[in-house]
């Protein structure tokens, strides 16, 4: 049934083929084979550290992507454990962690940083985001091997600078905006 469908494709005239068509097109044996197919990706991906987990949230988001391998590489943007709050608390430098009166609830958990709300001596409510432990060096470690290959080399490049441009929190918009333009 089309109206329970929420992720329906909508393509311009001449465009791809809409993956809810071929969806429809599967019989349940190969769906459920794909669902499965695209679930170990997404776990061989979690545990392949940060980059992976980058590069899968990267394809989630590219339109040829199938949607069962969508979904499922998409979830790795809402499967993250958070960090205990006295963590999140000590890792606050103490030049800010001095101007917060009130540490407010968690707004959100990534694969590179955990963000909570704060209100501030001056009134102002702003969010506060923190960086995992020991996020830095394994994005390096992994980004450098990656660099080291002929084929997938520039693809390596490209992605360390959208995870190294998370680890700027001001500048990771910019980040995001750049590599989208990469061909």
């Amino acid at each position: 049934n089309i109206g329970e469908r929420k992720n329906l494709d909508v393509h311009v005239v001449g465009g791809p083929v809409s993956q809810y068509h071929e969806e429809q097109r599967m019989d349940k044996k190969t769906l459920a084979k794909m669902e499965a197919q695209a679930e170990m990706v997404r776990d061989l991906l979690t545990a392949g550290g940060v980059v992976a987990v980058k590069l899968g949230q990267m394809l989630a988001e590219h339109p040829r992507m199938p949607n069962e391998y969508q979904r499922m590489l998409g979830s790795l943007r809402e499967e993250n454990d958070p960090m205990r709050i006295a963590q999140f608390w000590w890792n606050i430098p103490s030049a800010v962690k001095c101007q917060i009166t009130d540490l407010g609830p968690l707004l959100g958990t990534g694969s590179v940083k955990q963000v909570h709300s704060a209100k501030f001596k001056d009134g102002t409510d702003f969010a506060v985001g923190i960086l995992r432990e020991g996020v830095e060096d394994e994005a390096l470690s992994s980004i450098s091997a990656l660099e080291t290959s002929k084929e997938i080399g520039p693809v390596a490049t490209r992605l360390g600078r959208l995870v190294f441009g998370e680890f700027d929190l001001f500048q990771e918009g910019e980040a995001l905006r750049d590599f989208a333009k990469t061909p």
